[in-house]
């Protein structure tokens, strides 16, 4: 039996807003935050706008008879692509098994996907950020200066 049309828009709005702050704080862009929220808005049937920004999310719902608002923001976000593909599964998969749920078995998937740590801890994410952009450096150096250093090398025999 399908459980989503007898929850309230509150606690449509509580599992709404949620999805969108776990999405968010995966290091996503804005366009996936609000892709997938519109998915879910169209399973829960309410009509939604929502504005999201780098680390908070806005967004006004209408189910026909009543009309809510909420502003939610995370203190930090991060790369976490394990986390962010848990989450798109659960949205596109919501239509075929959430959808089934009470509201209290969602928000328990969704708890255990938010448990799901990033691969690599902070400083092997730094030092590879760092050799990233070393990379980038010399890449960039030796474009700007491949004639000069070419024209020195041959000049030089």
């Amino acid at each position: 039996m399908l459980l989503l049309p007898m929850l309230t828009l509150s606690k449509k709005l509580l599992l709404f807003g949620r999805v969108g702050l776990i999405m968010l704080s995966c290091g996503t862009g804005a366009w996936r935050v609000r892709t997938s929220m519109n998915k879910l808005s169209k399973e829960l049937g309410v009509t939604c706008t929502v504005d999201v920004g780098l680390m908070s999310i806005e967004f006004n719902c209408f189910d026909g008879n009543d009309c809510v608002s909420q502003s939610l923001s995370i203190a930090n976000t991060g790369v976490n692509t394990s986390k962010l593909y848990r989450m798109e599964q659960f949205v596109d998969n919501f239509p075929n098994e959430e959808a089934y749920l009470t509201g209290e078995m969602i928000h328990k998937r969704l708890d255990d996907i938010e448990q799901i740590h990033t691969l690599y801890s902070p400083i092997i994410l730094g030092l590879s950020a760092a050799l990233a952009c070393c990379g980038f450096t010399v890449s960039s150096w030796w474009w700007t200066n491949r004639d000069a250093f070419c024209f020195h090398c041959c000049w030089s025999r």
